[in-house]
């Protein structure tokens, strides 16, 4: 199984920390807006702090930076194989003549590069880490081809370990779970009771498109039969046993509006035959 370490010995907040992650910030020199493709690392121990390979590689360049004011300082590049694919990693700002590596040589994990230091570009003791995805270490303005070295170690044993596990079996000494339960409501042997939950369904509503219709030759409304209006009749001739009262009623009207329009002085003052106005 291949091992991966961080570059220096050590636990993480005891040993060494991160004193500037990959990302944007306010470069130490320029003091304008830069992105930082590694991360920097220093040391939390007095004296010499060794430098190492955190994976199997082989190195392609160990030399000194000749970029303008300092550039990487002495600094160490190794060609990694990792899972199929190219990665390089670089490990700058390294005290001058201290290599412990030559170029096409063959490293393991947790060789010596070199020595931490603060050549080149640097403004205090530290050591300048990049890890780039490709078989030629590579630069960008904005991080793009970059992975944060600190980070992806950390996967990459997370991984193997996982790997690892295809190959072993689980020994017989181990503990025995006890019996499950999948009853969501009720209490198991171990734990408290898990209540059952219901995960939403996102139902898509689906809006009908009106489907396009050929040009068709309109076709005229056919017009509906209007019922004839019956009109009520206008008069009403009197038979025997009407009364004045028994008329309005049949006619939705009443007995004032009948006399006055028939001057009709007493409403007894009718007869049979005669023929009354209706409103």
């Amino acid at each position: 199984m291949n091992t991966y370490q961080q570059p220096l010995d050590g636990v993480y907040g005891k040993d060494w920390k991160i004193s500037s992650k990959m990302g944007w910030r306010i470069h130490p020199i320029h003091k304008t807006k830069k992105h930082h493709n590694g991360t920097d690392i220093i040391s939390l121990r007095s004296g010499t702090t060794y430098v190492e390979a955190f994976a199997n590689g082989r190195v392609v360049k160990a030399r000194q930076s000749n970029a303008a004011g300092g550039g990487f300082g002495y600094y160490v590049v190794l060609r990694h194989y990792l899972d199929g694919e190219y990665y390089t990693s670089l490990y700058a700002h390294l005290e001058p003549n201290s290599f412990q590596v030559k170029v096409g040589q063959l490293l393991s994990a947790g060789d010596v590069l070199g020595k931490m230091g603060t050549s080149g570009m640097s403004t205090g003791k530290h050591l300048h880490f990049e890890i780039w995805k490709g078989k030629k270490h590579g630069w960008s303005s904005d991080g793009k081809g970059f992975v944060e070295p600190v980070g992806f170690i950390k996967a990459l044993n997370a991984s193997a370990q996982a790997k690892a596990w295809a190959k072993e079996s689980t020994p017989e000494t181990d503990p025995v779970e006890p019996e499950p339960n999948h009853e969501p409501t009720k209490k198991t042997a171990k734990g408290p009771s898990v209540k059952a939950f219901v995960v939403p369904v996102t139902v898509p509503i689906v809006v009908p498109v009106p489907r396009k219709v050929a040009n068709k030759p309109a076709v005229k409304p056919v017009a509906k039969p209007v019922a004839k209006k019956i009109e009520k009749p206008k008069t009403h001739k009197i038979v025997s046993g009407d009364t004045l009262g028994k008329i309005a009623r049949k006619y939705r009207t009443n007995v004032a509006t009948l006399t006055k329009l028939n001057k009709i002085k007493r409403p007894d003052l009718i007869f049979v035959g005669q023929t009354i106005k209706l409103p």
